[in-house]
């Protein structure tokens, strides 16, 4: 028998319907759905631009974030924010970002790039142009590689805190000012979320299907059942993410201190070890020990 013929050609998977309908491919496994922070920050495309405006006391710069929603563009809206205001929401970030947890996502990556490519503080000719224009490009900079490492699948599947401390604290920047009736505001995307008519999308090659999520992961995903800003700034202020054991939800000290896994969920010693013997993988997110 030749090479040739002992080679069979790989087959994908399929699932067989009614017939006269064609085959499916099989569902994707529970890792490859979006949480609900992604899945709202993936309907905007994100725009930077810089003007002057007058003071009493002279002039002054603001950068103006342009958030615009991918399906119905004449619903978008600007941030606007002066220098130093945007040098304060960079020390939120890498608060948010935690520096030294585990996971294996390019964080640390993230985190240099958001503290290394912000632009320095000057105090003269800050309003010039050519100034002005120096830090607009590098403002953008850093908002596009934070937007694009939080919209990575494989950083989304690999980090607990990513996709939830510091995405929360993005869509609180995003959200500050917005109209508590807007329809693209976070609390009206996670109320149709919540609808029975809706659901979490997962990725495929080219389409997306719609299926209902499951507990453990929506358990991974969400920090707390009030989806508000404020709840947001509560949560990324405290780290409370870090002092919750995610199987009891609580950080009662009597059960001893909490043990980090790999992915970088953590647990009471007590309430992990029955999971953990029933089999060697995160108890929230899956991934294997």
């Amino acid at each position: 028998m030749s090479m040739g013929s002992r080679r069979r050609r790989r087959r994908r998977a399929t699932v067989a319907g009614p017939p006269g309908t064609p085959a499916k491919s099989p569902l994707p496994s529970p890792t490859s759905f979006r949480p609900s922070t992604i899945a709202y920050l993936d309907q905007f495309e994100l725009t930077m631009t810089a003007s002057k405006v007058k003071l009493n006391h002279g002039k002054d710069v603001r950068y103006n974030l342009v958030v615009t929603p991918t399906s119905d563009s004449s619903q978008q809206w600007t941030v606007s924010r002066s220098f130093k205001e945007l040098q304060e929401f960079q020390l939120k970030l890498l608060e948010a970002m935690q520096l030294g947890h585990l996971c294996h996502a390019g964080c640390p990556y993230l985190y240099s790039s958001i503290k290394g490519r912000f632009p320095k503080e000057c105090y003269l000719y800050s309003s010039s142009s050519y100034v002005m224009g120096k830090r607009r490009q590098a403002i953008e900079e850093c908002f596009t590689t934070l937007f694009e490492a939080l919209r990575k699948r494989e950083n989304n599947s690999s980090c607990s805190i990513l996709p939830v401390t510091v995405a929360q604290e993005f869509i609180a920047f995003l959200n500050e000012e917005l109209p508590i009736d807007h329809e693209f505001r976070w609390e009206n995307f996670v109320s149709f979320s919540k609808s029975p008519s809706s659901s979490s999308t997962w990725y495929t090659d080219g389409s997306s299907r719609s299926i209902s999520t499951p507990t453990g992961l929506s358990r991974c995903w969400m920090s707390s059942s009030d989806n508000s800003i404020e709840s947001f700034r509560s949560a990324g202020s405290n780290n409370s993410m870090l002092d919750m054991c995610g199987l009891c939800t609580s950080d009662d000290a009597a059960k001893g201190a909490l043990t980090t896994l790999n992915c970088g969920h953590r647990f009471h010693d007590e309430c992990v070890v029955a999971k953990l013997n029933e089999t060697l993988a995160c108890p929230t997110c899956g991934q294997k020990l």
